[in-house]
């Protein structure tokens, strides 16, 4: 950006459509204007990353609602029009790698993984280190991904179907098919392990038939999910697999970072397509900076038991703060 700054007016107050045309162009496709500002923020989330095992992929939205080639509709989503973005984040919701979807210029897939498993290839780039265990849906999974991972030394977790959707990935696999999970009881599991490359299998019957891949956790050990029986009246104890306790256990990194900005969202009534990554970009800095203020400051954070409420504005405040901001 500095070779194209007019050294003429050093002092020059450039608007933000000005300092994205200034931007070095980062390629012809939808998001090439905002990309360097993406990069800008990967280094900086990367920089101040706190080390943890268990990390998580997953699509968030950027609330857009005016006409852009890049804008895309996922239905059944809280936001369903906008932008979207893969995020590799922690299972707090840190988020350590971001790319902008751009169509079929976002990635440049492998053979045999499409753009989602190339897409998990990306983010786990900015990991130095492979100690690392990632959990995806099925959006991303497939045996060549899980292949992959393991050749570079990452443990994964994934979905492979729910049902009888995307099936097909399960590939040459000798496990019950979903049509005879189906007719199982629920808590049935059917497993098949590959020792030569470290990777089982398992399919589960909950609500709906489940299939996980994992090169790192299997069905032992056997523990046990509550569920509502409508037979009995009352809910049960039903077996479930160790993996799929994990999956639920770290899955959720990206829906908390989404909570999180948009409990606080900045808005701005703008046509203008940049306008929203723009905003987006300085929510998520501010949920990055709670991010690592609970991690550094933990006894910061009061416990819910001293708290107390003010009866004026009707906010939770601990009891050494009332003499400072509220009155009891």
């Amino acid at each position: 950006m500095a070779k194209n700054v007019n050294k003429k007016q050093p002092n020059k107050r450039y608007t933000v459509s000005e300092v994205l045309d200034l931007l070095e162009d980062c390629g012809d496709y939808e998001s090439a204007d905002v990309r360097p500002l993406f990069n800008l923020m990967n280094e900086q989330f990367q920089k101040y990353f706190q080390q943890e095992e268990n990390l998580s992929v997953d699509e968030s939205m950027i609330p857009y609602f005016g006409r852009h080639s890049a804008k895309q509709f996922i239905k059944g989503k809280p936001i369903r029009y906008g932008y979207k973005v893969w995020i590799l984040t922690t299972s707090l919701g840190y988020a350590i790698n971001l790319i902008p979807y751009q169509g079929a210029a976002t990635v440049k897939a492998l053979p045999g993984l499409g753009m989602g498993g190339q897409v998990v290839l990306d983010l786990v780039t900015a990991l130095s280190q492979n100690c690392f265990h990632v959990t995806f849906d099925n959006l991303f999974s497939s045996l060549a991904l899980a292949e992959e991972l393991t050749r570079r030394g990452l443990a994964c977790t994934g979905t492979i179907c729910t049902g009888t959707i995307r099936a097909n990935r399960t590939g040459d696999c000798p496990i019950l098919d979903t049509k005879t999970m189906e007719k199982k009881a629920r808590g049935s599991y059917d497993f098949k392990a590959d020792n030569e490359k470290g990777m089982i299998m398992t399919r589960w019957n909950d609500n709906n038939v489940v299939t996980l891949l994992s090169n790192k956790y299997g069905v032992e050990p056997l523990g046990t999910a509550s569920r509502w029986s409508k037979k009995e009246g009352q809910r049960v104890a039903v077996p479930q697999p160790n993996v799929v306790k994990h999956y639920n256990s770290t899955m959720g990194g990206v829906d908390r970072l989404d909570q999180n900005v948009g409990l606080y969202r900045c808005g701005i009534n703008s046509k203008k397509w940049w306008w929203p990554t723009l905003l987006y970009l300085i929510d998520m800095c501010v949920q990055q900076t709670w991010q690592l203020y609970r991690r550094l400051h933990e006894s910061a954070i009061f416990p819910k038991d001293q708290l107390a409420r003010c009866i004026k504005c009707q906010v939770g405040v601990h009891d050494r703060c009332f003499a400072h901001f509220h009155s009891k």
